[in-house]
């Protein structure tokens, strides 16, 4: 049995009405679904890897979302979920114009959630909030990018569709997210801003001494830089 993924669009639902039919029609185009969590789990006897198919139904929007995202499809089979083929679909975009990495002839989409981020010197993220967010992720991957020097140029890639949640130019980030698997043509490393990445924006030396909670939140963020510089992520 194959099973088919589709992460449901912020704001969209899937018409039953199109889903039940397409279970209960004679052929049969599908064996079940099931719609939960914001996924449609779709259950097909099997996927052709010869000849394309579709199975087509509706969305209804019934929130309105001033930024919409792409969403993931999955396929696999059900006794193997971890060998797997995820694309990305978007209702006005099309696949060949979502973000993608490349080096040489490999390729990555670098679509998802747009990066969200911080409050302006927000006082309640501790210095042991920030370790974790940069150290406790899935999977760690200890690498460096080696000629990375004070003033080097990186790409910070973010997705056209979250241009305008981009933030103020000409300013200072801290940024942490996962490294870079792909290198630009140069054979830079190239990093994709994405939902799970942190942002921050760091401020200036006039701001830390505006007040007591400001000089606290400049001297948090100090002690972390420093703690990381010299301890790193402590496994």
């Amino acid at each position: 049995m194959t099973i088919l993924d589709v992460t449901g669009l912020s704001g969209f639902t899937p018409n039953i009405d199109d889903l039940d039919k397409l279970k209960n029609n004679v052929d049969k185009f599908i064996d079940n679904y099931e719609w939960a969590n914001g996924h449609l789990i779709i259950y097909l006897e099997s996927v052709s890897y010869l000849r394309r198919e579709c199975i087509a139904f509706r969305m209804i929007q019934e929130v309105s979302v001033v930024t919409l995202q792409p969403a993931a499809v999955s396929v696999f089979e059900y006794y193997a979920p971890e060998r797997h083929c995820t694309t990305f679909y978007h209702p006005t975009t099309s696949l060949l114009s979502l973000p993608r990495l490349c080096e040489d002839t490999t390729c990555k989409c670098a679509a998802g959630q747009c990066p969200t981020m911080k409050p302006y010197m927000d006082s309640s993220i501790t210095v042991d909030e920030r370790m974790q967010a940069l150290c406790d992720g899935p999977t760690l991957h200890f690498d460096k990018d080696q000629s990375a020097q004070a003033g080097a140029v990186r790409k910070l890639i973010v997705p056209e569709y979250c241009w305008k949640t981009y933030p103020q130019i000409k300013k200072f980030y801290l940024v942490m997210g996962q490294d870079g698997s792909i290198n630009d043509e140069q054979g830079r490393m190239q990093y994709v801003l994405n939902g799970r990445s942190w942002m921050e924006l760091w401020p200036a030396a006039g701001h830390c001494t505006q007040s007591d909670t400001h000089k606290k939140f400049c001297q948090d963020l100090e002690t972390f830089s420093v703690d990381f510089q010299a301890e790193g992520c402590q496994t």
